[in-house]
């Protein structure tokens, strides 16, 4: 299953790029996702203020900047050491308004344990850490999720409703003030790379009670009748 309406329904962060790679925007998801505030962040390269694997770097360097990515990675917080796991969504911005590069992350750990909430197309129904409704069994005894994959959607460029729309909404929410032009730009340029999505794998876990009485009788076969 693919979940393709992912800002709005999870928790994110938008970091922002220079040509440089020095972080621009740094907000209180990040600060919450990384173990850094924004003080320690602004102003650094994201390379050198995170332990990224090194298969990952090149997303988020000058010298290769120009290519969407997506993908997930386990790095030390930077306050404590403990491992987060963090789903990337990288897009190339090409200098509108000095980023050069637009990153979203989420926290892939929190996604698998608490889900992404209930949604119908735009409309948000019960968030991921909010309470189940009546008659509704714990989570842990019916599902979970054994993976979560960052995805994007197929690009689109023929959407021009979305660049003023719930998506251009909910990614607004997440980055600095703008100016109206300059934003829908950076948000017809995400659509056009594919917006963020995860891919999610589920299993229903049933216990098995054993019985209580004697095993019951397994009939014997019968012979076959004779032609």
């Amino acid at each position: 299953m693919v979940i393709t309406d992912l800002l709005g329904v999870a928790r994110m962060t938008a970091i922002t790029l220079n040509e440089r790679g020095q972080i621009g925007h740094w907000d209180d998801t990040a600060a919450e996702l990384f173990g850094a505030g924004a003080p320690q962040a602004v102003g650094r390269p994201l390379t050198t203020l995170l332990r990224l694997p090194r298969e990952h770097r090149g997303a988020f360097e000058p010298e290769t900047f120009g290519h969407v990515w997506c993908g997930a990675c386990t790095l030390p917080r930077v306050d404590t050491g403990e491992p987060a796991e963090v789903g990337w969504w990288v897009y190339p911005i090409g200098g509108e308004h000095g980023i050069s590069v637009l990153a979203l992350a989420t926290d892939l750990r929190g996604l698998r344990r608490d889900g992404i909430g209930i949604t119908i197309g735009d409309l948000l129904l019960a968030p991921p850490d909010g309470p189940a409704g009546p008659g509704t069994a714990p989570r842990s005894a019916t599902m979970r999720l054994l993976r979560v994959e960052p995805a994007l959607t197929t690009p689109s460029t023929d959407e021009p409703d979305s660049v003023t729309g719930p998506f251009a909404d909910r990614l607004a929410a997440l980055l600095p003030a703008l100016a109206p032009a300059a934003f829908e730009r950076i948000t017809a340029r995400v659509l056009g790379l594919g917006r963020p999505a995860v891919s999610l794998g589920l299993t229903i876990r049933l216990p098995i009670v054993p019985p209580a009485g004697p095993a019951p009788a397994v009939p014997a076969p019968r012979p076959a009748a004779a032609p």
